[in-house]
């Protein structure tokens, strides 16, 4: 059943994936930096707390207004990644490490060829390297580096992805054929051989996976074809099937309620912007609204939700005024009227209705599996609905009532 829910979702989606919603109301603001006004990388640590890469160094943040630089100030800098320990990795032409937030710092790795591209931990035991050169590993345990494979100078690694599993993931763009077909590998055994994973020759910029392991891949072109767009695994990466059509994918991200979202670059047909999906790629919101460009470089979530993004060639940094997500607003109605709160839901959900529809038949709907969680008879006259969702795994859930005379309701909501 699930390999027909694929097939049939592989087949519809690549019609409807240039029918758009209706463009969501994001409003985008600058963020003023004190001594730059380029940003190169950006991410969190588990307090909230923002850092970022200049042309001046590491700057951080504890509410997204007022900067301070930390003691790292290298011009050289372009890629941050700051582990689950809350160590911070700034890479450039060498990978520096700090353990006590940006106070201290030391080199622990020379990359002399076209610089640090992405960087993944496996705590802070392994670390793991991507650039023009392939992928070097460093390992606490024999306190040696190894350059895994050379891929000389036709291939980048952009972008490295974990699972719950411990498979690891790796996107990169590949120049020339001859070496290496570019695209994905993918690791089970914490990143000492690799193989392809099934979407070879493309150019994956980005990779990003939600809770219940679905692997996405946004992608700038192919080699042979000039396909882009945003492709999805749920297999592990052993199969593929796309979720968003026609746009060079500079960056995609996912929050903890596994809303995606992705900014485009618009230097090829239909241009650039950033979209917005809650419903694991089925559907997008165009939400570049106030920003001066759809020309997007970089895209971060911050852990409330709020999404950070710059702008490509001048590196401006902006963020949204409010929370990127489903909201609480009424999704789908067609003659029951109903809102549904608190959401995100942690242990009950509320349900309010305003009509007396005769008969009701609630269902919760998994968006990530496809598959009716809850089903009961909720009878006339019930206006106040208390639905125990705390026994649902976390991610976003779709709640339809059926009445009377096929009146409808059917909602979203957050598990958190």
């Amino acid at each position: 059943m699930k390999k027909l829910l694929l097939f049939l979702i592989s087949m519809l989606l690549p019609a409807m994936m240039n029918i758009y919603a209706a463009l969501a109301q994001v409003v985008w603001e600058p963020v003023h930096l004190p001594d730059s006004t380029k940003t190169y990388s950006i991410d969190f640590d588990s307090t909230g707390r923002c850092y970022i890469i200049t042309e001046y160094g590491v700057y951080f943040s504890d509410d997204r207004i007022n900067w301070q630089n930390t003691s790292l100030t290298k011009s050289t800098l372009g890629t941050l990644y700051i582990n689950e320990n809350n160590t911070i990795y700034a890479g450039g032409y060498e990978l520096w490490r700090s353990f006590d937030g940006g106070i201290t710092w030391d080199s622990i790795f020379y990359y002399p060829w076209s610089g640090i591209s992405s960087i993944i931990t496996l705590g802070d035991s392994v670390i793991l390297l991507g650039g023009m050169r392939g992928i070097f590993r460093y390992s606490e345990s024999t306190g040696e580096w190894t350059h895994l494979f050379d891929t000389y100078n036709v291939e980048i690694f952009y972008d490295f992805a974990r699972n719950s599993e411990g498979t690891l993931f790796c996107g990169s763009i590949a120049f020339q054929t001859t070496f290496s077909p570019g695209g994905i590998r993918r690791s089970f055994d914490n990143g000492l051989t690799w193989e392809m994973s099934n979407l070879d020759y493309y150019f994956v910029s980005s990779l990003a996976i939600n809770s219940n392991d679905e692997l996405y891949a946004g992608a700038r072109g192919q080699y042979y074809t000039g396909e882009s767009g945003v492709f999805k695994s749920d297999d592990g990466g052993d199969t593929w099937y796309k979720v968003f059509n026609s746009r060079l994918i500079s960056k995609l991200d996912i929050n903890q309620y596994d809303e995606i979202s992705i900014g485009c670059d618009d230097q090829g047909p239909p241009g650039g912007g950033i979209f917005y999906s809650s419903d694991n790629g089925f559907s997008w919101n165009e939400i570049t609204n106030n920003l001066y460009t759809d020309n997007i470089r970089l895209l971060k979530y911050s852990p409330e939700s709020y999404l950070f993004v710059t702008t490509r060639f001048d590196d401006s940094l902006f963020r949204s005024q409010t929370v990127v997500d489903i909201g609480n607003s009424v999704d789908n109605v067609s003659g029951i009227y109903a809102a549904l709160f608190p959401n995100p839901a942690t242990d009950i959900l509320t349900i309010s209705i305003d009509n007396n529809a005769e008969l009701r038949v609630l269902k919760i709907t998994s968006l990530a599996s496809g598959k009716q969680i809850v089903k009961e008879i909720v009878y006339p006259g019930v206006k106040i609905i208390k639905e125990d969702v705390s026994s649902l795994t976390a991610g976003v859930y779709l709640l339809s009532i059926a009445g009377d005379n096929c009146k409808m309701y059917i909602g979203k909501f957050i598990k958190y």
